[in-house]
């Protein structure tokens, strides 16, 4: 079953904590088909750019501090090798959520690099996706599986940049800002 999700503040997570982080990337994948099929069974706002997490950083001073960060670029640095390839695979779901489901070794990799050692980034299994949106509705999975199954999988693409990504705490649908960008060639990381 799907797990109905609200459109809140959710406080007891953030405790008051503004800003929350993400090592990621923002795709040009367009979920707009993925969300029309599932109308009725999602929360109509989705304010965020289609992206997909690498790793989530955590809480801004708690979890996730400037030193935390600067481990993050020396880890990230050795898997510096150029763009690289993303195959959309599959419309599937979450409780929580629908999406699209990625193929990438290089992605896996990276949330192995960015999550050792840290408990709160590690996620078992780690599923690399674009979120099309949060369910309003509990109903058995085979229903958003067979309307998603209508909408053709995107081209696969590739990703020059991995992405600092930020995200006010108190709302869950909200946009994400791009705070830095490490480029995969060169390993050169520059703030936004």
């Amino acid at each position: 079953m799907t797990m109905p999700c609200e459109d809140r503040d959710f406080h007891q997570w953030h405790r008051g904590i503004p800003h929350a982080y993400l090592w990621g990337f923002r795709t040009r994948t367009d979920i707009r088909p993925a969300r029309a099929a599932l109308d009725g069974l999602i929360l109509p706002r989705y304010e965020r750019d289609p992206h997909v997490t690498v790793a989530y950083c955590g809480l801004e001073g708690t979890e996730f501090t400037s030193e935390q960060h600067d481990d993050d670029l020396r880890r990230l640095r050795p898997l510096c090798g150029g763009p690289v390839r993303i195959t959309p695979w599959r419309w599937a779901s979450f409780p929580p959520s629908p999406m699209l489901e990625l193929r990438s070794p290089w992605v896996h990799e990276a949330h192995d690099a960015l999550s050792e050692g840290l408990p709160h980034r590690i996620l078992r299994p780690y599923r690399p996706h674009v979120t099309v949106g949060f369910y309003s509705v509990a109903v058995p999975f085979d229903e958003p599986a067979a309307r998603m199954a209508t909408v053709p999988l995107p081209e696969p693409f590739e990703v020059d940049a991995l992405e600092l990504l930020r995200y006010d705490t108190h709302d869950i649908a909200g946009p994400l800002t791009v705070v830095g960008r490490l480029d995969l060639s060169t390993g050169r990381y520059a703030s936004a």
